[in-house]
């Protein structure tokens, strides 16, 4: 009999001395051995229990930990040990510690494994929640945190669960009152009208991430979504280049835009942003040798590329980003 070992410790000393609980899940309906394992890691993480489970004999999980994470745990099994996917409903049980609440939210329009993983990631890392977990099968996003956090991650997957010919276009907003660190208050979801591909999708993201200064930046590809969460500030650079790079982007020749002054609390005096559009620049080897030489003239650090359009996103200092149009107008 093979044994998935999620966790061993490394002493147990008398379980029982320090508050410890043991308990038995068994499955109830028929699993594979992957189903299985993502059952087991999400009980295990999200309740805070040591965790073996069997999953090619008896189809079991043995748990052990503290009264409150046994309760949980078996609450969490009990939701994922499901006959067949189904369109459940939201279900919520409290936790304690700082992380006080624990939801579980069946996602009904996510069509494939990796549209469910998208929206899941984009939860995890915008929202800044540490235990979000999967369950494929079903389609069920676990998710524990405080009550702030929980409020964001619930606006997002209410956003992101549509069908994608629900999804309105342009741009959908969310502003934290309390519970955000370093004023990353606002988030926004951006819906890409003119950027069709992945790689479209894929550069917007870049230029904004790093011209914006912005970690929090994820794309949902299937809807061609932009979620973003940034100070205000960062987040008014954020939507001006979505209107350079993806609303204005309607097929013809474009004007470079003027210069864009970012007061960014406590940025570098890097403060001056500008979109060139080289019409004329060639194929894409020849707009990227462009690019790299604009680069190396001007010094400027923060230089990047989305071909399709042929735009040259630059920021720098007011001095080198005169010079970048120099350069730009010689080769127009």
């Amino acid at each position: 009999m093979r044994i998935f070992r999620l966790a061993v410790p490394a002493l147990i000393a008398s379980a029982a001395a320090f508050g410890q609980n043991t308990a038995v899940l068994q499955f109830h309906f028929p699993h594979s051995t992957q189903s299985m394992r993502e059952i087991a890691t999400t009980v295990k993480y999200v309740a805070d229990v040591l965790a073996d489970t069997d999953v090619a004999g008896e189809g079991k999980v043995s748990i052990e930990g503290k009264p409150d994470g046994i309760k949980l745990a078996e609450w969490i099994f009990n939701q994922l040990d499901a006959a067949a996917p189904g369109a459940g409903e939201m279900q919520e049980f409290p936790a304690t510690g700082a992380e006080n609440l624990v939801r579980i939210y069946y996602l009904r329009n996510a069509e494939t494994v990796q549209d469910f993983q998208e929206i899941a990631t984009a939860v995890r890392a915008v929202a800044d929640v540490r235990r979000v977990y999967t369950y494929n099968f079903t389609r069920a996003l676990v998710v524990r945190t405080n009550a702030d956090q929980m409020a964001l991650a619930d606006w997002m997957i209410g956003e992101l669960d549509q069908p994608v010919s629900a999804h309105s276009g342009g741009v959908h907003a969310y502003r934290m009152t309390s519970g955000f660190s370093y004023g990353l208050s606002d988030t926004r979801i951006f819906y890409l009208a003119h950027s069709p591909t992945v790689e479209d999708i894929h550069e917007v993201t870049t230029a904004i991430r790093s011209v914006a200064d912005i970690r929090q930046v994820f794309a949902y590809n299937k809807p061609r979504a932009l979620v973003v969460r940034a100070t205000p500030e960062a987040m008014a650079l954020a939507a001006w280049l979505v209107d350079q790079l993806d609303t204005m982007n309607t097929g013809g020749p474009r004007e470079s835009s003027e210069v864009y002054n970012y007061q960014g609390v406590g940025r570098d005096d890097n403060t001056a942003v500008r979109v060139f559009y080289l019409n004329h620049a060639g194929d894409k080897f020849d707009f990227e040798r462009v690019a790299e030489q604009v680069r190396a003239a001007t010094n400027i650090r923060r230089v990047f590329t989305y071909n399709s359009p042929r735009a040259l996103i630059v920021r720098g200092n007011t001095d080198q980003v005169a010079m970048a149009e120099q350069l730009v107008q010689k080769v127009e």
